[in-house]
């Protein structure tokens, strides 16, 4: 059975509160400890493969896509 669209949303909004419960500033939110927090909370492994990430990104309900062909040619992107 698949995680339901309101159980996604408890999942993050649980994560969100579990993890800043002890933050008082966004510089206390260091960007290699939240990753860690939610990859062990989500169940990756240390090393996830693409399929690891998009298996989340399912059970999440988070829609994935193609980038349209104009992004195609930015330099990078930062999101």
């Amino acid at each position: 059975m698949g995680i339901h669209q309101t159980e996604s949303l408890c999942f993050l909004e649980d994560f969100a509160r579990d993890y800043l419960h002890d933050k008082t500033h966004h510089g206390d939110v260091k960007t290699e400890d939240l990753a860690e927090a939610f990859r062990a909370v989500s169940g990756l492994p240390a090393f996830p493969t693409l399929d690891d990430l998009r298996g989340v990104c399912g059970r999440l309900r988070i829609e994935l896509g193609e980038l349209r062909a104009a992004a195609r040619r930015l330099g990078g992107v930062n999101t």
